[in-house]
């Protein structure tokens, strides 16, 4: 009875020495893959030099004819989904633009998807050029015509980089603000800008249109849009900036 005893003890201790033992290499291979993981985890540092290195690759493929420095770069945060990365165009006299950089949900290899408001640049003097020539057949006075595109994520996603200004425009991809400089008095010109922003509506184009009296034209026209805009708040340019219309979905809206 007692050798039956002895055995039994003896045995129970082997099984518990083997469970021991398993369980132990269990954890030690569980700890040691949970390390393994951990090591091959990105840093928010890590991700931010990823999507800096990828936003620049972006701009050197899609525009090669200038050259892009970077400039600095917000976080995610619970305002915003994506990144803004802010970069100075060499082309255009270090003006700076932005890039959005968000995630892409149906790519593992790309995660991230890029776009930008560079064409504010590089398609200015076809849209000055493209809404002068329209104004012309209502308007005989001397004018000139500034314009400025309204930027963010949920406009530049919108753009094709493929397409001209026209082609976009046309497409309803832009939205538009369409300053209207004039040395003549705005209840002069209304009935001439108010068919001007008909047509416009009717092409299905969505632009906001502000017309601004000033007697200083020729300085206008040899000043750049951000110029300008820095002249007036400083009044050394004399002029207004009035909104008058804004077209729609085909309507046309008076303020």
């Amino acid at each position: 009875m007692k050798r039956g005893k002895r055995l039994l003890a003896i045995l129970l201790v082997l099984i518990l020495s083997v469970s021991t033992a398993g369980c132990s290499k269990f954890v030690q291979q569980n700890q040691s893959s949970s390390d393994t993981t951990s090591s091959k985890k990105m840093t928010l540092e890590d991700v931010k030099k990823r999507v800096i290195n990828e936003a620049s690759e972006y701009l050197k493929k899609n525009y090669p004819d200038d050259n892009f420095t970077f400039v600095s770069i917000g976080s995610t945060n619970w305002a915003y989904n994506y990144y803004r990365l802010s970069f100075k165009s060499e082309k255009y006299d270090n003006q700076q633009f932005m890039v959005y950089g968000s995630l892409n949900d149906e790519s593992e290899v790309t995660p991230y998807t890029y776009s930008d408001d560079y064409y504010q640049y590089y398609m200015k003097d076809d849209a000055e050029e493209y809404f002068s020539l329209k104004l012309k057949k209502y308007l005989e006075n001397e004018f000139v015509i500034k314009v400025r595109f309204k930027c963010g994520i949920g406009f530049t996603k919108a753009v094709n980089n493929n397409q001209t200004f026209i082609e976009n425009i046309e497409n309803d991809n832009f939205r538009c603000l369409v300053y209207i400089f004039s040395n003549q008095e705005f209840e002069q010109v209304d009935n001439e800008i108010k068919k001007f922003a008909k047509e416009t509506a009717d092409n299905n184009i969505t632009i906001k249109i502000y017309y601004i009296y000033t007697k200083q034209l020729l300085t206008v026209s040899k000043y750049t849009t951000n110029d300008i805009f820095d002249k007036l708040k400083s009044y050394s340019l004399d002029g207004n900036i009035t909104p008058k219309y804004s077209t729609y979905d085909g309507t046309v809206n008076k303020y």
